[in-house]
């Protein structure tokens, strides 16, 4: 077995065994079509992004087998270190903690993006964030590779359907430069609060998600000052 193919199955494995679950096997008895199409969907989707992460690590590698991304750091850039601040100052002056609606991932994200457009006057939910027309609108346009392509200030977006394809859900972040690595600082529940997550680690854990769209990534496209 080559090294790429071990790569490969040991990071699909990784994904199964994250997930918790076949995918197949997790359609309960009536479950509608759709649904199963939505299942069948995730797993391709989750392969491929698993996939696609295993080829940046056989490019990327060390010989001390540490990852070495590559992406780029931009923190010069005043206005966005401005705008991210804000962001930051707000999350705190709401409470400093995680709370759906008033202070949660897209509150900190909208707050971010206020500082670029002036119709970002409230909180945007990532099903409008996700949006590459709306993101467009507001200056920023989509990123295509995002294992490789990514700078500091880009802002990331997924959405995903609940363990039981009951509703729809999502999660929206900013990459930020962290400890001499690209992390997305993201307001989260799990971690109760604001929480900087090194990239890869973020991309594996989003590959488990079921009925998975995205993540898009959004980069803004006027002048940086």
């Amino acid at each position: 077995m080559s090294r790429a193919n071990g790569l490969i199955l040991a990071t699909l494995a990784m994904v199964t065994l994250a997930s918790g679950q076949t995918p197949y096997a997790q359609a309960k008895p009536g479950f509608p079509g759709a649904a199963k199409l939505r299942l069948q969907r995730n797993l391709v989707h989750s392969l491929a992004l698993a996939d696609t992460l295993v080829v940046t690590y056989l490019d990327g590698i060390l010989p001390s087998g540490l990852l070495k991304y590559q992406g780029q750091q931009t923190s010069q850039w005043t206005s966005a270190n401005k705008a991210l601040t804000f962001a930051e100052e707000n999350f705190h002056r709401k409470g400093g903690y995680y709370h759906l609606g008033p202070n949660d991932c897209s509150t900190f994200v909208c707050d971010f993006l206020s500082q670029f457009s002036t119709t970002i006057s409230r909180r945007f939910t990532t099903d409008t964030l996700f949006s590459p027309a709306f993101m467009n609108n507001r200056g920023f346009v989509q990123v295509g590779d995002i294992t490789r392509n990514l700078e500091e200030f880009d802002v990331l977006v997924y959405r995903y359907f609940d363990g039981d394809f009951q509703s729809q859900g999502g999660h929206c972040g900013i990459v930020v430069w962290k400890d001499g690595q690209l992390c997305i600082e993201h307001n989260s529940s799990s971690n109760k609060g604001l929480v900087c997550t090194p990239i890869e680690e973020f991309y594996r854990s989003v590959a488990t998600r079921r009925d998975l769209r995205g993540p898009n990534v959004f980069r803004w496209a006027g002048a940086r000052e």
